[in-house]
């Protein structure tokens, strides 16, 4: 047996689930194995042997009823995409990641995307190293408070982070201080529609390879705080005018955009935030 994709999906009265006597180890794709199970509440495949899986896409996708799920000490070194694995699973609350193997992940655009209830996340034992995709990421996990990277935790391949955080209404604080961007071409809406957020700290990101920011900040109307300490725009490519435009930050009274002194010289003086944005030097925090 080696695929069970949406082996157990629509099942709308499974509730619970055990694996553990099913040999599992020459299987290469769960694809949505159990998407859409609508009354399944908590799931466990701790202990599983899944070190031939390849697909883990969908795979618990539109459970609307999922709260927990505990993926502790798997071996997933052969996974490569994890796309919308958690997808509109609107009452999840908490995943365990301890121990889990990850090494060749690609793919974790929508992984949690609209986890209504999702308000912490500890993504720190996870080797992301070889991950290109984390568009939507997290988008409209409209409880999210914190996530924790750290750790294993790497972007040093992401190509694209374009809306990852976008419509988390109740981020107060980013820190991705840990983020190396130098392959990430669009950051597009990224932290678009988070009207609580306040600061933003990507003090080690690089935008050597960026194409677009359009409207990275859009309606985040309580920002006063971004740090891109060694940050430069491309010669021909990023416009600071379009990541600050007039749709993006119009509510905000000021804003301090630390950033390395003389080489983000691009608001123009006929935008509408040039008074609201004052420069600081990354030395002097």
């Amino acid at each position: 047996m080696t695929h069970i994709d949406s082996l157990f999906s629509f099942c709308n009265k499974l509730t619970s689930f055990n694996l553990s006597g099913l040999n599992l180890s020459r299987v290469v794709s769960a694809t949505a194995l159990f998407s859409s199970c609508s009354k399944l509440t908590t799931v466990s495949l701790s202990g599983l042997n899944l070190s031939s899986l390849v697909s883990a896409y969908a795979l618990f996708s539109g459970c609307s009823a999922l709260t927990t799920a505990n993926l502790s000490g798997l071996n997933l070194s052969s996974v490569e995409d994890m796309g919308r694995m958690f997808y509109t699973c609107s009452n999840l609350t908490s995943v365990d990641f301890t121990g889990v193997t990850l090494g060749s992940a690609l793919n974790m655009k929508s992984m949690f995307y609209s986890c209504k209830a999702l308000t912490t996340i500890d993504l720190s034992p996870l080797n992301t190293s070889t991950v290109t995709d984390m568009e939507t990421m997290f988008q409209s996990c409209e409880k999210l408070t914190n996530v924790t990277f750290g750790g294993n935790f790497s972007t040093e391949s992401v190509t694209t982070m374009h809306a990852m955080f976008f419509n988390c209404s109740t981020l107060v604080s980013l820190n991705l201080a840990c983020f190396n961007t130098q392959n990430v071409t669009d950051m597009g809406f990224m932290c678009a529609r988070c009207p609580q957020l306040t600061s933003v700290d990507l003090r080690n990101a690089t935008g050597t390879s960026l194409t677009t920011t359009y409207n990275m900040f859009q309606s985040c109307a309580r920002l006063t705080n971004i740090r891109f300490d060694v940050m430069t725009l491309p010669a021909s490519g990023v416009n600071l005018n379009v990541m600050l435009n007039n749709n993006t930050c119009t509510s905000v009274s000021s804003c301090t955009l630390y950033c390395p002194p003389g080489t983000w010289t691009r608001l123009s003086s006929a935008n509408v935030l040039s008074s609201k944005i004052h420069w600081g030097d990354p030395s002097s925090l």
